[in-house]
């Protein structure tokens, strides 16, 4: 861009150079340039014999060069900027739109769980963790917890947007979440694993997150698996998401994220607090304030580890 710009400095020296040349008071317009800003010559040319001044305002000929050069680069930034979101979004419709794609893909061999997918809301896209081995593979995950490394007590913005570490403990960000989810039909899976080694599951066969205007509203349904139906019971179908910052729950005087310590799709409050506080061995003295799913271990067990993931159905 800026040998571009220089080319145009370059032409429009040029042009007044030959202006110079032809009022006969200068070779060169960088000798005018340092000598003083108005002067006044003969012209070789006089009508009916008569001396004709011709006077040259330096300062009119560089503001106007000034402008021109102003100009110029405005245009070139918006053909900068044009070219680079045509860029992105050829970028983003190059990606695979999920990790069932990917199953399908080169992407499939490789050593890595983490890959970057396009988002229905170009020109955005996202890394997510794909699981390939649980029932069938295909899955992305969503939220995990293994070891308490972080903080899952948050704002609203955070919810939003996201936070973590993807190989580690992450929340995806609500609006990832909707912007996937909204491509086409998708089911919920949530894995989970207690203090002694056990392990369960709870599958939804229909599993969609609304958007802003909602508040990113659950719904879910088509139950199956070994961890009981925690999501059932009005609890959490059909529930805005809340934080502690941001009450969008079904209680008429409490916010059940700080209540609870946690954010999730709260009713009044919850069956199942998953983005609640991590307790090391798994008892927790205050009910309900854990990382709880009560249908299979009750509200005052905090769970060793727990992915929630989804995937697009065929």
């Amino acid at each position: 861009m800026r040998q571009f710009i220089v080319h145009i400095i370059f032409g429009i020296i040029m042009q007044y150079n030959t202006a110079a040349e032809e009022l006969g008071f200068c070779e060169v317009v960088s000798t005018c340039l340092a000598a003083q800003k108005t002067i006044v010559v003969e012209s070789k040319d006089s009508l009916n014999n008569q001396d004709n001044s011709v006077f040259v305002d330096y300062e009119l000929i560089n503001a106007k060069i000034y402008e021109q050069i102003t100009e110029a680069e405005k245009r070139l930034d918006a053909k900068l900027s044009q070219l680079e979101a045509k860029l992105t979004q050829l970028k983003d419709e190059s990606l695979p739109r999920s990790c069932r794609d990917i199953q399908t893909s080169d992407l499939e061999s490789s050593k890595e769980n983490v890959y970057n997918i396009s988002l229905a809301a170009l020109p955005r896209s996202t890394d997510v963790s794909c699981d390939q081995a649980t029932d069938g593979g295909g899955w992305i995950v969503f939220q995990r917890r293994v070891d308490g490394s972080e903080d899952f007590y948050r704002n609203w913005d955070d919810y939003v947007e996201g936070f973590g570490n993807k190989d580690k403990e992450f929340w995806l960000g609500l609006e990832n979440i909707h912007n996937i989810v909204k491509r086409g039909n998708h089911e919920l899976r949530i894995d989970m694993e207690d203090w002694e080694g056990n392990k369960a599951y709870a599958k939804y066969g229909s599993f969609y997150v609304g958007d802003l205007s909602t508040n990113y509203r659950l719904t879910v349904g088509e139950y199956s698996g070994n961890a009981g139906d925690a999501l059932d019971h009005g609890q959490h179908q059909n529930m805005p998401f809340t934080t502690k910052d941001a009450d969008h729950d079904t209680h008429r005087t409490e916010n059940c994220a700080q209540l609870y310590q946690g954010a999730f799709w709260y009713g009044t409050c919850h069956n199942a607090n998953l983005n609640g506080l991590y307790v090391q061995g798994g008892h927790s003295d205050r009910l309900g304030v854990a990382t709880v799913w009560n249908r299979w271990k009750g509200h005052h067990y905090s769970l060793k580890s727990v992915e929630m993931k989804m995937r697009e159905k065929i």
